[in-house]
């Protein structure tokens, strides 16, 4: 019975070429798998760095940053991490490997961790939402790059986006909040315009009594 099992296993046992190019197989289809994930963070850390232009370029968002007094340290800070980016990059060879191009990640993800700190003071002092707007930003920036591996990506880029549009669309609320500072006039919100809106409404319109005419005799 042993001698007819171990026959059996001969016959079972793939020959050694066959088991070679198998490995081969397995080894060339991880590698496969490994590559479209690295490019896929590769271009998911280049959007994060894209955004970051985006703050630093835009010429409304810029106008905007102008009026406070955090916007020459921030544009440095931006721009330091942008040149940072670039720089590692530049010095990699185009041949290696897409997964060595990462290792720039924890440095990015290093520096704007300290732009996420920084931005909690003028956040805090500048009477402007536009501060705010980019906390925000940088916060779900750091956060996309922490799960720049995983679906936590997905979201944190929406919640980026939803802030990037704030920030553009910040003049208004940056207008209205230096008014406030001044004792000008209250910003307006969504709600109060609204209600301002019904309150007109609901008043009945006021008309001139007609002037009555004398008849002639």
């Amino acid at each position: 019975m042993g001698i007819i099992q171990d026959i059996t296993n001969i016959f079972k046992t793939k020959p050694k070429k066959e088991q070679d190019k198998a490995a081969v197989d397995r080894r060339e289809k991880q590698d496969a798998l490994h590559k479209a994930f690295s490019d896929i963070q590769q271009q998911r850390l280049h959007g994060i760095i894209s955004t970051l232009k985006e703050l630093s370029t835009n010429e409304e968002i810029k106008a905007n940053l102008k009026q406070t007094r955090h916007y020459k340290e921030f544009e440095e800070k931006v721009t330091d991490i942008i040149e940072t980016y670039n720089r590692k990059l530049d010095h990699i060879d185009p041949s290696i490997k897409e997964s060595q191009k990462l290792t720039v990640l924890p440095i990015v993800e290093a520096k704007l961790k300290e732009l996420d700190k920084w931005c909690e003071e003028p956040t805090k002092t500048d009477k402007t939402l536009i501060w705010k707007n980019i906390g925000n930003v940088i916060k779900h920036s750091l956060k996309a790059i922490k799960n720049i591996g995983n679906k936590g990506y997905t979201d944190e880029i929406e919640k980026v986006r939803y802030y990037m549009k704030a920030v553009k669309n910040a003049k208004q609320n940056t207008k209205e909040a230096k008014e406030e500072v001044r004792g000008a006039t209250k910003p307006l919100t969504a709600k109060s315009t609204t209600k301002k809106l019904l309150e007109s409404n609901l008043q009945p319109k006021k008309t001139k009594p007609k002037s009555k005419t004398k008849q002639r005799g």
